[in-house]
């Protein structure tokens, strides 16, 4: 693949990118980080990934890389699924967060299954808590989060385990399986369970966050079929 354009120049201006294949991943590059405020893609009109805001944008760009978006020359590497998908109607929009007309690339390394990445956010009201069930990955600050339960659950044995978990625990399970990290990514937790994906070792059934002191904003990463 090759170049597919550039940013419109201006913060905070929305650029449109239209292709007739999707990528497995998308570069927005030449400076370190920081180049897209918000982004979502859809294929054939069924929308995909929606996410606003810096902080959740460089954190959907950091998970499962080892590799902070602020480190990184490359600036913001965007995974969008398991590989190349041909003659798919693929749109593409990023509202840019620099006064310069970043350009934007997109490659694949090999042909993919139909499974797509997906990613979404949910508000959790102050006071209240919200289940989520089936997902890749949640991130979101950790200011008013009181607690987190999660409900484990052993692929082989089909043996589930529950418990409460503290903020600096999260932090912790981050970091067993993903070393490079410090139990964050960029300012944001995240329950990482790559390991539904394949039913593999335990993955997490079930996570119940709570909010407390303010409302909370979750990213809520998944998988689809196209």
């Amino acid at each position: 693949m090759s170049k597919i354009g550039e940013l419109t120049l201006g913060v905070g201006v929305e650029t449109v990118f239209n292709l007739q294949f999707v990528p497995e991943f998308i570069i927005v590059t030449d400076i370190e980080g920081g180049e897209v405020s918000d982004m979502s893609w859809n294929v054939g009109g069924k929308e995909l990934v929606n996410v606003a805001g810096l902080t959740f944008v460089e954190a959907y760009a950091e998970f499962k890389q080892n590799v902070l978006a602020s480190q990184s020359a490359l600036g913001n590497v965007f995974t969008t699924g398991d590989g190349y998908l041909a003659n798919q109607q693929f749109q593409l929009r990023f509202t840019n967060n620099n006064a310069a007309a970043q350009k934007v690339y997109a490659f694949s390394r090999k042909r993919g299954t139909g499974r797509v990445i997906t990613a979404s956010q949910v508000v959790i009201i102050d006071g209240a808590n919200q289940r989520f069930a089936n997902f890749m990955s949640l991130a979101f600050a950790d200011t008013d989060v009181s607690r987190v339960d999660l409900t484990f659950k052993n692929a082989k044995t089909g043996v589930s385990f529950s418990d409460s978990y503290d903020i600096k625990e999260i932090e912790a399970l981050l970091s067993l399986d993903n070393p490079t990290l410090d139990g964050t990514y960029g300012t944001l937790l995240c329950i990482d369970n790559t390991n539904l994906v394949n039913r593999t070792g335990s993955y997490v059934e079930s996570a119940i966050i709570y909010a407390a002191g303010a409302n909370v904003t979750v990213m809520n990463s998944g998988l689809a079929k196209i």
